[in-house]
């Protein structure tokens, strides 16, 4: 495939951008305080930003936007961790933190969306705070966060048309955004999250300078430090910093800072990033001990040292421990419980060097690990002999034997034992690698060879999974050291087996698939193994460097030094991979001559094709023991012997080659020149010797067909060296000037094919040209499939592919080219003189089978023309065909048409779509005298898209006069209804869209009876189109109204442009827009710009020609071009677009969507501009105050022409007493809309109405329009037949659930018109109704989205009468009375004792719903013994409530005298209070009623729960969400009564348990009666508040004991103090008595016994 698909926006990932952090709080649910203003604090960095308050809720509604602005680079914004605080706010002291939610940005960057949507976070307990019990965190908060950057949306350099642009700002949709448990942020698994405790031990560090060092962690919000070790290179801290956390979380990022103290304050020398996710292994995180390798952070190959680390966690299930960051001094590591250090010897050879870029006589190189630097080896630098035009200086060298190598001795941990498992994935990677691109080389000759494909696929997994087999046989992926093993060692190695066990079961999976594929599947089922196939070696690469963390040594450098040492190149590898091979390792790279590539020392660049090549060695490496080394050079002793140490020899000393180099073509890209084209040319440079192509003149797709031959390359050492290892030859692409140096358009290298001479003519292809158009069963006879698989592989001449030319981080131009080097037989002459040939014409072999095609080019015009005026026309060029305009018409404005719009004709193409050259469109300039200048260009890659595949057009040559006669060919257009001029390009073919006609009988998916509640109906007056807006997108708010949502009409809400929906083909499929480039714009460390000046439109066709036997298709004899089209049919769409049309533009602008706000407190008072050619609409004065999403509700009507205003701008601006400041725009191609097949003018809706909200907009019915496009086709008219409509051999039924009373003609005819892309002859959909979802954007950030903008246009004919616009204003919200009555409660919490020691509480109830100012309170209810309140009280709310956006409008203070309206869930709040004399009251249960989502309330109090336990998942059984009660709306139900369960603190819960006196549970249960009535219905039906009149209620049947004993102390003496302590007067008064007469007897008795 093509490298136009190549991203490469990678590239520039260390350079400074511009980065918008874009979050919504939501709300919060279950937080535990009742009875507080909260409000939420983002924080990011240094910015803060806070909500408004929410007072007196449990689940607190904020619903606001908030946006951070970062100007850094990519790495630094990933180390950034966003934090989430709610607050208690207070007013005289600090905010109390109720809970925390932190959030990594890497983890948001990593979504596919690099966004979180409504999604539930966890808060957790604030840090640093008290927390002996080892409580949880408590709630929930709901947030929105994005990050939106310039390389979001934008495309890249050299993009393909199958883009993912209908992926892209994809939301989720449909579904319940309430239930907590199912939209958790990921990461945030509470099945396995566990209480943690992270311990990182720094032990010592060796690092390159002498100096005071001191390592600095953070982890946000941990920060922490080590002590400091002073003057030392080798500073030893022994110090350990733990701090607790929770995982898994989405705060995983641990940045380790070393800071030296250099002239006088403290300097980061080095920084390291640890993601405890990425060592973790689906286990506790865990790392070392072991060395991090640490680089400068400004420069990436400048080393600074190492750092002993450890890391260790402990989890904890029973408690939660304090989260606060400690730190202690430890011993010091015993290094050789984990391993052995050993002296390895690193020794590299460089036999020669080509490609390089300097100009000097000679070069030094060195190799350098970490602080070691081997000694040098120079190298005498010869100049190319060619003669060149251009300001490179190339020059190459050439060892002479003996070759000196240098060499490196270093002291590193041996860790060869646990490098095993890398070799093994690396091994098979490169497998995986190297046998698919084999299969696609494959697929390219044997292209419709699918049994062949199949069986090589088939071969290709089998042994995929032998290699698997054998690891596992071997124990490639146990640990087999002689040391301990780490934790770390362990997880990965079982998370490994793990994954490579899953890896082979899906491939096995796979090929099952194809074997059980029939042939109608085969194609398919190949294309997607392959998919997968690739996907699977990208996890592998991706596994190879995130899972090695551990036991890593320092990148080895080799460097290119030229005068003072000075680095100008070097070459970053991992020295792992050149180990000397240990028995189970199949493929060793040591010792094996092999291709270094150097890139320039000052690339920043983070991709693989950057351009920055600056030379290319042929050398030998090789990392040993020292005590081995003797041992493994007996190995290679028949390839090499040594002199003396450190010099060799190879046993071969040369071997002569052939190289041949075949480039057939290029593409490149436009702006070389000041014209857009280019006089493009090709060197190669390679074994000492350079050549040239031709240069082809004025063109973007060059096509050479050259052979560039060099006939004798010497090479060191035998053939084998080269079969396993392939040189590469370096490719530079210059465009020609005359007057100044040629321009340097970037460079490339090609792998070589090596081919010995034994097989060089036997390995040759046999099979004839038009192999792909024989028989599959000869096929099969003649050759086996694998047996030609495996000669692909070395193949002479070796296929073409394309290869990627890149400058400065961007590919500039790709290649279509291949190369082998042939060894020679004879006389080897090293003196010999170097020659090259250069010859046209590749082999018959690799040439692409050419194939006769019809090339049609529709004209459309010039858009946006910024260039001064003249006559122009346009020129087309594919291969060799060159199709040309007429002159220009005059210019209208910006838009420029021509007076010939159409022209065709023949061009061979290759019938490898892969091989396609590009479509180059020019403009050119003609003057006065006819002199014609190019002065723009434009590249258009990915022709094939333009492949009309169900459709063949007959070319018949002329008949021969004799048989030497040359063969013309003339094209005859057959009168084809089903592919007209301007056709459709994504079209399905004529089996498939009859198979999905159902055979003839079409029935839509849906159409099911829904059964029609009449009693629950609201009549279709009440309702408008903001009803359809809302049913169309269920959220959480919806939740009560969802039942009725199928008795409503729907319309479709796209969540992007509507000319980036591909089931629309994108708008383009009348026209294709191109940008015409006239010059790049370079700069440093970014990627390069286009300069463009116009939009050209053309529609373009390439069809098959249908050839004769003997027509000879491919000949090349049949490129006559065509003037005009042949079909008169045509002919009136041609003229269409040449003539002005009048049109009438209707822009409905509906809502905002996260508008990035200007000012710093409050949010945007925005307004629309709508500019259509030089007119404007203000809409200045109907500003929308303070609203991140505001709602507009406009409709606006302008008057255009086209193409003359063809491009529509919606601006947004922020409405400023002295300036207004400009939110963002966005431009809609009316034209785009107005000439698609689509029919983008007015939408279909899903129903047929002739009156209400949902009725029918167009011009004509449907039935009239049905009828006109079966016109268009010459078709038969649509026929009814009962109630059923034909059209186009299909039947369709009546779709219709709503409108059933509507004519029964119109109503099938919509069916048929929504289904039309099943019509065999139609295939394409036209446009819905629908609200389209546009992104705005602002000049001076380019590519930065600055919010959304819901809309929709319509379009109609200027000259027509035309209904009245749709009334979208939004309805105001209504005043409504809400009546409360509280009637009882019970099992209320009983929290005090009176002075007898009972229990009992002093109810009362305080309300309120939109304002929590005015809140309403019950009398009280004193001295509840048992729980129980009576009360009978009802509460007036006067609330203006929204019923299309089922929202309540609540006033709300923006400052001293400034007042603005929110709007959140419509709730009544009700609370249960504890009345206290002396004291402040205590709360005691609350309750939340969501008026239209109520859960039905219960009959009975016993039937009714109690939420006394705390579900961290449960939605309030109060605000609808996950509960089995139906859900009941009050504005439709008008009255509701019954028993709801209250809720009650935690801390009450506490106390009940401890309290083994109470015997309640729970929070209680309230009884209560809601009714709900308008403005006019609450005035003809008054009522009193309290117990008062009118319609006053009854007074409620307490206890004689409810009173308030202040105010009745006599009564508060009989009823309740009396009752109470009566008995014991009695006792006390008997006693007294007795006493007193036994007192009295006794005092009696001596005088009754004496007498006295």
């Amino acid at each position: 495939m093509a490298m136009f698909a190549i991203d490469q926006t990678d590239c520039f990932a260390h350079i400074n951008q511009d980065f918008l952090i874009c979050t919504t709080v939501h709300k919060a649910r279950n937080i535990g305080i009742f009875n507080a203003e909260t409000y939420v604090r983002v924080s990011l960095e240094k910015s803060h930003k806070s909500t408004k308050n929410f007072p007196n809720s449990e689940n607190p509604y904020f619903n606001e936007y908030f946006v951070f602005e970062m100007k850094c680079t990519l790495n630094e914004l990933l180390r950034f961790t966003i934090l989430y605080e709610l607050k208690k706010h207070a007013t005289c002291k600090k905010s109390q933190v109720l809970g925390e939610l932190l959030i990594d940005l890497q983890s948001v960057w990593n979504q596919p969306n690099r966004c979180f949507f409504k999604k539930w976070g966890r808060l957790e307990c604030p840090i640093g705070s008290d927390n002996k019990n080892g409580e949880q965190g408590k709630g929930f908060l709901q947030i929105d966060l994005a990050i939106v950057s310039q390389a979001t949306n934008t495309t890249p350099l050299l993009h393909t048309y199958e883009g993912d642009m209908a992926g892209m700002n994809k939301w989720q949709v449909n579904q319940d955004y309430d239930d907590i448990e199912n939209n958790l942020l990921q990461g945030v698994d509470n099945s396995v999250q566990c209480n943690i405790r992270y311990s990182i031990i720094f032990y010592k560090a060796y690092m390159m300078k002498k100096s005071d060092y001191i390592i600095q962690v953070s982890f946000h919000p941990f920060k922490g430090k080590t002590s400091v070790c002073k003057a030392s290179s080798n500073p030893e801290w022994n110090y350990e910093i733990s701090f607790a956390w929770v995982y898994p979380s989405l705060a995983q990022t641990f940045l380790i800072q070393i800071l030296a103290h250099e002239h006088l304050h403290w300097k980061c020398v080095g920084e390291y990033e640890v993601h405890f996710d990425e060592i973790g292994f689906r286990d506790k995180p865990s790392l070392g001990p072991t060395y991090l390798h640490i680089y400068d952070p400004h420069n990436s190959t400048q080393y600074v040292g190492r750092l002993l680390i450890e890391i260790r966690s402990e989890c904890f299930n029973d408690f939660k421990p304090n989260r606060d960051l400690t730190s202690r001094t430890v011993t010091s590591l015993d290094e050789k419980r984990w391993w052995q250090d050993d002296v390895f010897v690193m020794e590299f050879l460089a036999l020669q060097g080509d490609f390089i870029h300097c100009n000097v006589s000679n070069c030094k190189l060195n190799l350098k690990l970490a602080e070691f630097t081997s000694n040098q080896l120079e190298c005498f630098l010869k100049s190319y002999q060619v003669k060149t035009n251009t300001s490179n200086n190339l020059k190459h060298f050439n060892q002479e034997k003996p070759f000196k190598s240098i060499y490196l001795k270093v002291t590193l941990p041996d860790n060869r034992h646990k490098f095993d498992s890398d070799f093994f994935l690396h091994e098979i990677l490169e497998f995986m690698k190297t046998e698919i691109e084999t299969f696609k080389i494959f697929q390219l000759k044997y292209a419709y060879q699918f049994q062949m494909q199949t069986k090589c696929l088939k071969s290709i997994i089998h042994s995929i999974l032998i290699k698997i087999k054998d690891g596992f046989e071997m124990r490639r992926l146990e640990y087999s050291g002689f040391k301990d093993p780490t934790i770390w060692d362990n997880n990965r190695l079982f998370f490994l087996q793990e994954y490579i066990k899953k890896l082979a079961e899906n491939i096995q999976t796979m090929r099952n698939h194809l074997k059980s594929a029939n042939s109608t599947q085969i194609e398919n089922i190949i294309e997607e193994v392959l998919r997968e196939l690739v996907d699977y070696t990208k996890e592998l690469s991706h596994l190879l460097i995130t899972t090695r963390v551990q036991d890593e040594w320092p990148d080895l450098c080799i460097t290119i030094n030229v005068s003072g040492n000075k680095p100008i190149a070097a070459c970053r590898l991992n020295a792992k991979y050149f180990l000397n091979p240990s028995k189970t390792m199949q493929n060793s790279l040591s010792w094996n001559v092999r291709n270094f590539v150097f890139k320039d020392i000052n690339c920043q660049h983070t991709c693989i094709n950057c351009g920055c090549i600056l030379a290319v060695i042929q050398g030998c490496l090789m990392v040993i023991v020292e005590s081995e080394r003797s041992d493994h050079i007996n190995t290679f002793s028949q390839d090499w012997k040594q002199t003396e140490p450190f010099y060799w020899n190879p046993t071969i000393a040369y071997t002569m080659y052939k190289c041949r180099i075949f480039i057939h073509q290029a593409k490149v890209r436009p702006g070389a020149d000041s014209t857009g084209l280019c006089d493009p040319y090709v060197r190669v440079v390679f074994g000492g010797q350079s050549a040239d192509t031709p240069t082809e003149h004025a063109t973007l797709s060059p096509i050479w067909n050259a052979v560039i031959c060099f006939e004798s390359i010497i090479l060191s050492g035998s053939l084998q060296w080269y079969i396993q290892n392939p040189p590469i030859v370096g490719i530079e692409l210059f465009d020609t000037d005359k007057r100044t140096a040629d321009d340097y358009l970037g460079c490339g290298v090609l792998p070589l094919t090596v081919i010995s001479s034994d097989r060089a003519d036997a390995n040759t292809r046999e099979e004839p040209d038009n192999m792909n158009r024989l028989d599959f069963s000869k096929i099969v006879r003649t050759k086996n499939a694998l047996h030609r698989f495996k000669q692909l592989k070395a193949i002479s001449p070796p296929p073409l592919k394309w290869i990627p030319i890149a400058l400065n981080g961007g590919v500039r131009a790709e290649v279509l080219l291949s190369g082998e080097l042939v060894q020679l037989e004879g006389e080897i002459n090293p003196t010999m003189e170097m020659e090259h040939t250069i010859t046209f014409g590749i082999p018959n072999s690799i040439k692409p089978n050419m194939r006769n095609f019809v090339l049609e080019v529709v004209f459309v015009g010039f858009r946006n023309y910024t260039k001064s005026s003249g006559r122009h026309r346009i020129k087309v060029m594919m291969g060799d065909l060159v199709l040309v305009s007429g002159l220009s018409a005059s210019r209208i404005k910006n838009c420029i048409n021509f007076l010939v719009l159409y022209a065709s004709g023949v061009v061979s193409l290759p019938e490898q779509l892969e091989y396609w050259p590009a479509i180059i469109a020019t403009d050119v300039l003609v003057s006065g005298r006819g002199n014609e200048s190019t002065i723009g260009a434009v590249l258009i890659p990915n022709t094939k898209r333009f492949l009309q595949t169900n459709k063949k057009m007959k070319c018949v040559p002329q008949v021969e006069t004799d048989m030497e006669s040359k063969a013309n060919t003339t094209i005859h257009f057959e009168e084809d209804e089903e592919s007209p001029l301007l056709a459709n390009k994504h079209k399905k073919g004529f089996f498939e869209r009859f198979k999905a006609g159902a055979f003839n009988t079409f029935k839509a998916d849906g159409n099911k009876k829904i059964k029609y509640d009449a009693s629950r109906a609201i009549q279709e007056h009440d309702y408008s189109w903001w009803t359809k807006f809302y049913n169309s997108m269920p959220t959480e708010h919806q939740a009560g109204s969802k039942a009725y949502s199928e008795h409503k009409h729907k319309l479709t809400i796209y969540s992007n442009e509507l000319e980036k929906q591909s089931d629309l083909s994108y708008l383009t499929d009348w026209a294709e827009p191109v940008k015409m480039v006239h010059g790049v714009r370079y700069k440093k460390n970014a990627a390069p710009k286009e300069e463009t000046y116009a939009t050209l439109k053309l529609h373009l066709k390439i069809t098959p020609c249908q050839c004769d036997a003997n027509g000879g298709c491919g000949d090349g004899a049949m490129l006559q071009p065509l003037a005009a089209a042949m079909n008169p049919r045509y002919q009136a769409q041609l003229q269409a677009l040449a003539d002005m049309c009048k049109i009438i533009v209707r822009i409905y602008i509906v809502q905002g969507i996260q508008f990035r706000p200007h000012d710093k407190n409050s949010q945007s008072d925005s307004y629309v501009k709508i500019t259509l050619g030089t007119k404007s609409i203000f809409n200045r004065a109907h500003y929308v105050p303070n609203q991140s999403n505001p709602v507009f509700g406009k409709c606006f009507q302008m008057e255009g022409v086209l193409p003359r205003d063809h491009m529509l701008e919606i601006s947004v601006f922020d409405r400023n007493r002295l300036r207004d400041d400009i939110i963002g725009t966005t431009l809609v191609d009316l034209e785009d809309r107005w000439r698609t097949k689509h029919r983008a003018t007015v939408g279909l809706p899903r129903e047929y109405s002739q009156h209400g909200y949902n009725k029918w907009r167009d011009v004509i019915s449907p039935f009239e329009l049905l009828t006109q496009l079966c016109q268009s086709r010459d078709l038969d008219p649509p026929k009814f037949v009962g109630r059923t409509l034909q059209v186009d051999s299909l039947t369709f039924t009546d779709e219709t659930q709503i409108a059933k009373d509507q004519d029964l003609q119109e109503r099938l005819s919509l069916s048929a018109l929504k289904n039309l892309e099943y019509c065999p002859h139609f295939g394409y959909k036209l446009m819905p109704e629908h609200v389209e979802t546009r992104s705005l954007y602002r000049g001076d950030c380019p590519g930065i989205e600055q919010g959304k903008l819901q809309l929709w246009i319509e379009l109609y004919e200027g000259n027509v009468n035309i209904p009245p616009p749709i009334d979208i204003t939004p309805q105001p919200p209504q005043m409504y009375e809400l009546r409360v009555v509280v009637l009882n409660c019970s099992d209320i919490p009983l929290i005090e004792r009176n002075i007898f020691g009972k229990n009992m509480s002093d109810i009362y109830i305080k309300g309120w719903c939109s304002n929590p100012v005015e809140t309403q309170k019950t009398d009280v209810h004193y001295r509840s013994m048992n729980g129980e309140g009576n009360f009978n009280w009802r509460m007036l709310f006067p609330i203006k409530y929204s019923v299309t956006e089922d929202m309540m409008v609540v006033k709300r203070k923006g400052g001293m005298l400034e007042e603005y309206e929110t709007k959140q869930p419509v709730i009544v709040y009700l609370q249960v209070w504890d009345n206290d004399t002396l004291s402040t009251d205590d709360f005691l249960a609350a309750i939340e009623i969501n008026l239209s989502s109520l859960p039905e309330p219960y009959a009975k109090a016993k039937d009714c729960p109690t939420n006394d336990e705390y579900s961290k998942f449960k939605i309030p059984f109060n605000t609808g969400g996950s509960t089995s009660r139906k859900l009941l709306n009050l504005f439709r139900e008008k009255h509701i009564k019954g028993w709801l369960p209250l809720t009650a603190p935690p801390k009450y819960e506490i106390k009940q348990k401890k309290d083994e006196q109470q015997n309640l549970v729970g929070a209680g249960r309230i009884e209560l009666e809601l009714e709900i009535y308008n403005e006019a219905e609450a005035g003809s039906n008054p009522a009193g508040l309290g117990r008062n009149p009118p319609n006053a209620l009854p007074a409620p049947d307490r206890p004689d004991t409810s009173f308030n004993p202040l105010l009745n102390p006599l009564k508060s003496l009989t009823k309740i103090i009396w009752p109470t302590v009566r008995k014991y007067v009695y006792i006390i008064v008997l006693v007294s008595l007795i006493a007193f007469g036994c007192v009295l007897f006794f005092a009696q008795l001596p005088y009754k016994i004496f007498g006295l």
